[in-house]
């Protein structure tokens, strides 16, 4: 089987390992308490592919998750004493507050590509992406803490297109041609999915789009998992 690194398999393998970890400590297999002291080296880590996946326009929250996760693996190490973050520790007021400053300002702007299979990554702040390509495969949009929006309007689906949406404690909004057939197939765990296109009512009253309307297969198909957030079609 052929592993393309995306955000997909990148927070997958943090979550798995975050099982293995707890699974080898309550079983008693391993001392994981050294381990645990590196965790947050995981969250930097993640907070530098947050910013390299979004090409900088998901910057400032992911610049603060790796400052502060830096200073906790710096602490938990014993290179920062317990008076310099006494000291210190107004600075995470500081960045929070720049977030708030800034953050909308980098959530709008958008990055274009004519890619027909895409990878989105946002954690901790928003990333918009537009197709710009006349053809569209396959997206991976994978949110953290976050919103991400995906722009497929000026694109033609190869076959039948599919958005693979992984969401926690975040949104995903999808922008699609109206006459695009839509199929939901995501699994909402205390959150929501839904096409919120205007329906097209043709002669007989049958609401049909796209495709369907043709006899053939759906444009595109949305699946994956949502929890504490929402997907939305429009």
């Amino acid at each position: 089987m052929n592993l393309r690194l995306n955000s997909r398999l990148v927070s997958g393998g943090v979550i798995v390992l975050f099982g293995l970890l707890l699974l080898l400590g309550t079983t008693e297999t391993y001392d994981t308490a050294q381990l645990w002291l590196f965790v947050p080296s995981v969250f930097v880590l993640l907070g530098v592919w947050a910013i390299v996946q979004s090409r900088a326009a998901n910057l400032v929250g992911p610049a603060v998750l790796i400052l502060v996760a830096g200073a906790i693996q710096l602490a938990a190490l014993d290179i920062l004493t317990d008076a310099i973050v006494e000291t210190y520790w107004p600075v995470l007021v500081i960045l929070v507050g720049l977030t708030v400053v800034f953050g909308r300002q980098l959530r709008t702007r958008t990055v274009s590509t004519d890619a027909e299979t895409l990878d989105i990554f946002a954690m901790f702040g928003g990333v918009t992406k537009r197709a710009t390509g006349s053809r569209f495969a396959q997206a991976d949009v994978t949110t953290l803490f976050g919103g991400s929006e995906l722009d497929l309007r000026d694109t033609e689906p190869v076959g039948t297109a599919q958005v693979d949406v992984f969401a926690m404690f975040g949104g995903v909004e999808l922008h699609v041609p109206e006459t695009w057939t839509v199929r939901m197939e995501v699994l909402p765990v205390f959150g929501a999915a839904e096409d919120a296109r205007p329906r097209v009512i043709r002669e007989g009253g049958d609401e049909v789009t796209g495709r369907a309307a043709r006899g053939e297969e759906v444009d595109l198909i949305v699946t994956g998992l949502v929890g504490f957030g929402g997907v939305e079609v429009n």
